[in-house]
């Protein structure tokens, strides 16, 4: 699995620990896996040669970067010429799982 866990040595298991998974439904199962952004600013993991989940699908044709925020949140980000953020293209606080961190919202549409 891909995901982001608390680092936390009082919490034996693992599943504890998780705060966000990104291929829940999805795991990793044959030839390692890696997180890439693509030339088109998009999010992606890679399986393998041929496997492929993608995360977020908004393309942009700036300069994207993804920074684990102190929060937790993962933030794939277009930036602008002088460094500072242009736009947020993806979190992972928008994708929820049975874990509420500060900061994240919780509300339905």
């Amino acid at each position: 699995y891909l995901g982001i866990w608390y680092n936390n040595l009082y919490l034996n298991d693992i599943e504890d620990r998780a705060v966000w998974i990104a291929n829940s439904n999805n795991p990793i199962l044959g030839p390692p896996g890696s997180l890439t952004v693509d030339s088109l600013g998009r999010l992606k993991i890679l399986i393998g040669a041929s496997g492929l989940l993608e995360l977020s699908s908004t393309e942009t044709t700036g300069n994207t970067t993804l920074t684990l925020l102190d929060s937790g949140n993962l933030q794939l980000q277009e930036m602008d010429p002088d460094g500072s953020t242009r736009r947020v293209l993806w979190q992972s606080f928008d994708y929820l799982t049975d874990t509420l961190l500060p900061g994240m919202k919780l509300g339905f549409n």
